[in-house]
Formats: structure tokens, C-alpha cells, sequence
């Protein structure tokens, strides 16, 4: 290829994978299967903490939209990540490509405190993230 058609090459890469970002706006409340919670993430679009920027904070609210408790994934948006509820219990799972597989659990105080994976929540992560890029 000649310089003119790599430039060109670089330009519609950075398009694309700028489309392909979060623009940091808060997601649909996705509410618990006790109806008690609701979840929303956000993602960071500060750059002064460059560790944190793009990367996925997990907001727990109450019924009335306020907020409960956050927490920082680390997890970062430019790459697939998905997140959910345990389908019968309080429990939050998240599936992310670059770092994995996480859940919490809230405690009394409204606290999300981390939990062990188990294979159910591996298998649960596996089918959040499935679902939202939907695939088979």
C-alpha cells in the first residue's frame, strides 16, 4: 500500500473504533429480581486519573434513584463487558474481556462487598455477556 492509502487505513480505524465507545452517559436502570435495587454504570471520561479513564463504575441505587453505593471496575469500556443480576438473589455479576469476571453482593448498610466466583457465576457471567453482544 502507498502512504495515501495508509493514512486513509489509520483515519477510518480511529473513526470506527471512536463509534465504538461508551460516551460515558449513564446506562439504563437494570433492576434487581427483588425489585429492591436498581444498577447503572457509568463510564469515566476523566483523564486526569489515567488508570480509571474509560474504564466502567458500577453505580447501586435504591428504588428512588439514589444513589447507594459505587465502586470503580476497573474494567475498561473499550473492550466487551457485560453486567447483571443473579437471577434469584441480590447479587451483582460482572463478565469483562480484559479483566474477568466479578460479583457483589450488598450488605446491610447498602455496601456492594466482593464475592468468591463460583461456577454458577462464572456460568451466569457467560450468559450476560453472551446476551448483550448476542452471541451463541
Amino acid at each position: 500500500m502507498n502512504t495515501l492509502e495508509n493514512k486513509l487505513l489509520i483515519i477510518f480505524c480511529a473513526i470506527f473504533l471512536g463509534s465504538c465507545l461508551n460516551t460515558g452517559k449513564p446506562s439504563e436502570t437494570i433492576l434487581s429480581p427483588s425489585g429492591n435495587f436498581g444498577l447503572k454504570t457509568e463510564i469515566n471520561n476523566n483523564k486526569q486519573d489515567g488508570s480509571k479513564y474509560l474504564c466502567v463504575k458500577l453505580l447501586l441505587l435504591d428504588n428512588a434513584d439514589k444513589q447507594l453505593s459505587g465502586l470503580q471496575t476497573g474494567c475498561s469500556d473499550v473492550m466487551k463487558w457485560a453486567i447483571g443480576w443473579h437471577p434469584v438473589n441480590d447479587t451483582i455479576i460482572m463478565n469483562s474481556r480484559d479483566r474477568g469476571i466479578y460479583a457483589w453482593r450488598i450488605d446491610k448498610s447498602k455496601q456492594l462487598i466482593s464475592l468468591e466466583n463460583t461456577s454458577e457465576i462464572d456460568s451466569l457471567a457467560g450468559i450476560i455477556l453472551k446476551k448483550k453482544y448476542k452471541e451463541k
